[in-house]
């Protein structure tokens, strides 16, 4: 196997491929790429077991063959050399590279690519074609609720994506907080699909995210069943293995619209809790919504009698009350709420709270539940 490649153009491969590989494995391959040349095209593989990747360039070269080479000394190697051609051939009895730049000469050895394990294949499944930037939006709003308890809450440590007639719906929990966000702006997808939903657990979930393009152009097709989801798009093919316990039936827990109300600009409610919370209590890290018709936000830190307070530019409709929030809890659901105008409403000081965008989005639905402390 010899091939020549420009060293920039296979570090861009090779820094997409590195997200699935993980240093702590108990074998030693698995913390490799694999590198299959065949008719002129050169693939990179990346498996940790649970997820993995594989996206491929064209290249200059002749034969075919296989190479594990390990991952982090080849990223590191490719970084800098990155101005350079790279003359690459295999060396199949040490499981090596000899690497030729303009000026230097290397050898990286790795493992045998035979044990290398080889991503699954999916057996029958459903499929659907959606735009990458839309897919990448939706996993990025919700992702953040998903539950990082992995051991005790498994089946909420990840995105569940349930496709509906016309609709999908991202749903993402850690039992303190849900957000609901659903598009219908995807022809064509129907509720026939058995399985009709997939939890995506959160380490996939960050590593799809992060790899999706932001184009408007570039479409994907996700192929699952209940093991595995694929994802395609480009020479890109990423893979996942499914949450394989059941997801709660979310819906049954959104409650129906509350007549209480406060409609504020997500920023300057964000600007205000920033502010605040400096002068919250360090173990609670509580701050509360004064809600009357000069509704406030407060914090108060007993132990050190600091207090902050926040008039809020904001528009409160409903009976007077208190509601206390944990302060960086709530920070993080409203800086990820996709809408600019919000609308909270209020029960009471033991309820959920649930965020609406204040004006409907065209073709999406979106919304979220809180937990005040001491809910």
């Amino acid at each position: 196997m010899k091939f020549n490649v420009s060293a920039a153009d296979l570090l861009d491969v090779c820094k997409e491929v590195k997200r699935v590989i993980s240093e702590n494995t108990v074998l030693p391959v698995l913390r490799c790429f694999l590198m299959d040349l065949k008719d002129g095209r050169l693939e990179i593989i990346g498996n940790n077991l649970e997820s993995g990747m594989r996206t491929s360039l064209e290249v200059s070269g002749e034969g075919s063959g296989k190479a594990a080479v390990p991952a982090k000394v080849f990223l590191d190697f490719l970084r800098r050399v990155k101005d350079e051609q790279l003359s690459v051939e295999l060396d199949p009895s040490h499981f090596s590279l000899n690497i030729k730049t303009g000026t230097g000469n290397y050898k990286v050895t790795g493992d045998n690519p035979e044990e290398f394990p080889l991503l699954p294949e999916m057996e029958g499944g459903n499929q659907v074609v959606l735009p990458a930037h839309l897919l990448k939006h939706f996993i990025e709003t919700t992702l953040f609720a998903a539950s990082k308890d992995e051991e005790t809450n498994r089946a909420l440590a990840g995105v569940h994506i349930e496709f509906e007639d016309q609709g999908i719906n991202f749903v993402a929990t850690d039992a303190h907080r849900l957000i609901l966000y659903s598009t219908k702006e995807v022809p064509g997808i129907t509720a026939s699909f058995n399985p009709n939903a997939f939890t995506l657990p959160r380490k996939a979930a960050t590593i799809l995210k992060d790899v999706l393009p932001a184009d408007e152009e570039t479409q994907v097709t996700l192929t699952f069943n209940d093991k595995y989801a694929f994802f395609q798009f480009g020479d890109t093919l990423f893979y996942s293995q499914l949450i394989d316990a059941a997801f709660p039936n979310y819906k049954q827990i959104i409650p129906d619209s509350y007549p209480n109300y406060l409609v504020v600009n997500r920023d300057l409610l964000l600007t205000a809790l920033q502010r605040v919370s400096l002068f919250a209590n360090r173990t609670t890290q509580a701050v509360v919504f004064e809600l009357n018709t000069e509704p406030k936000l407060i914090a108060e830190d007993i132990d050190f009698s600091n207090r902050g307070e926040e008039k809020l530019m904001a528009t409160y409709q409903g009976e007077p009350m208190n509601v206390t929030f944990n302060a960086p809890f709530l920070e993080e659901a409203i800086k990820n709420f996709p809408s600019d105008e919000l609308r909270i409403e209020f029960a009471s000081v033991d309820h959920p709270v649930m965020i609406y965008p204040a004006q409907e989005i065209e073709n999406r639905k979106a919304l979220m539940l809180i937990m005040p402390i001491g809910a």
